[in-house]
């Protein structure tokens, strides 16, 4: 019957898990500030564009499950997450440059 309360002290890892969503998030708002709306070339290698929003999406998939004890579930979870971002990121900027596109 150890149980201790609930608190700031003991939950802090959890406590975290909103900004590494804001990580997991965030190359949503930089591929759109970066890549140009008449679509051209961006003025950034593709490639590197492409590795920075993988390594976020980890980073921030990985990083929400803090509170898991788990190091196993976490990361099994993490990745799931990891790609629900990744699928995210593409969909919402495939469909603002397709909002684009002159017909």
């Amino acid at each position: 019957m150890d149980q201790k309360p609930e608190g700031p002290e003991n939950n802090n890892k959890s406590n975290y898990a909103f900004l590494w969503l804001i990580v997991g998030l965030a190359p949503i708002g930089i591929l759109l500030f970066v890549l140009p709306a008449n679509g051209g070339r961006p003025s950034i290698d593709p490639g590197l564009l492409l590795l920075f929003c993988i390594i976020c999406n980890l980073m921030g998939g990985i990083g929400c499950l803090g509170g898991v004890k788990d190091a196993g579930t976490r990361i099994g979870l993490g990745l799931l997450l990891a790609g629900f971002f990744f699928v995210l990121t593409l969909g919402v900027v495939l469909f603002q440059a397709c909002s684009h596109m002159n017909m």
